[in-house]
């Protein structure tokens, strides 16, 4: 790469920037880094970036970490900054994608950030475990541990479409969101609770340390709404264990948090009531991120 002429807009290393400045993801990966790396672990860093986890995974006492990332741009700054740590001899770059490299050795934990805005849809769940497959001990360790998605039919308040009301500062602003058209998946940040309609369901639940069950392409829920409200849409989010008692999640989002949520908007809003059941499918389709994903529901 000629860093001649990389300007500021285009450096890579900007890419990583809101990743970096989410100081509670770091906190906690650091904190879970910290109780499950072990003095002399061999440890694997999937997708590791800048090398930031492998870094503090060495910080921890491991012997050895093998930093894999498909991306030539994260390797080439990653191999400066663990250089510019005094971490050289302890990590090993390699350049490969997850699912298909085999290591020199099996390790004796796996750590990972490849949790997307709706958990599971970054291919997190057969990356982790086809590497884990043919490059961790037996008995090994893989972080985070245990990941959960949900699927929530709320009520906006001031947040996303909540704002168009017909009480915004004494005007009726509903004319402008009223307009038929097909709802696709958004993405967009929450800082408040909705008003929740209904029971969260739980869409997937993902251990990884046990033999993972094959995922599905069409998960059907069941929503009973308990309160009355007008439906607005539903926000799909993760909750995730990183090593025992320490947990992130991205509803609502936290400040700073650079994860948002996937909407599915209900266009237009309908009035519901408690007692009325709600039968929805999530459309999964694989190597696509949750932009692709699809929701058919219905009114029991």
């Amino acid at each position: 790469m000629d860093i001649n002429n990389l300007s500021r807009a285009n450096h890579p290393a900007v890419y990583y920037q809101e990743m970096l400045a989410d100081r509670l993801r770091m906190a906690r990966y650091r904190e879970a880094i910290r109780r499950a790396v072990r003095p002399g672990d061999l440890v694997a860093d999937l997708g590791t970036g800048l090398g930031i986890l492998a870094l503090m995974a060495v910080q921890c006492g491991a012997r050895r970490v093998y930093a894999i990332d498909n991306r030539p741009n994260s390797l080439w700054l990653a191999q400066r900054v663990v250089a510019a740590n005094g971490a050289a001899d302890k990590i090993d770059l390699i350049e490969a994608d997850i699912r298909e490299v085999v290591l020199p050795e099996p390790v004796d934990i796996v750590i990972n950030e490849l949790i997307g805005e709706f958990g599971t849809d970054e291919n997190i769940v057969e990356c982790v475990s086809g590497f884990a497959a043919g490059n961790l001990k037996p008995g090994g360790r893989i972080l985070p541990q245990h990941l959960t998605t949900y699927l929530v039919p709320v009520e906006y308040r001031d947040e996303f479409r909540g704002v168009f009301s017909k009480a915004y500062f004494g005007l009726d602003l509903r004319a402008a969101i009223d307009l038929p058209c097909q709802p696709n998946a958004v993405l967009h940040p929450l800082y408040a609770l909705p008003k929740e309609l209904a029971k969260a369901h739980v869409m997937e639940d993902v251990a990884f340390n046990l033999t993972p069950v094959a995922r599905l392409k069409r998960i059907p829920c069941r929503f009973e709404i308990h309160c009355a409200g007008v439906l607005q849409g539903f926000v799909g989010y993760f909750k995730a264990q990183l090593w025992d008692d320490v947990w992130l999640s991205n509803y609502p989002n936290y400040p700073g948090g650079h994860w948002y949520n996937w909407h599915w908007p209900v266009d237009p809003p309908i009035e519901v009531h408690p007692g009325q059941e709600i039968e929805a499918k999530l459309n999964i389709r694989e190597n696509m991120v949750a932009a692709g994903w699809t929701l058919d529901w219905d009114f029991d």
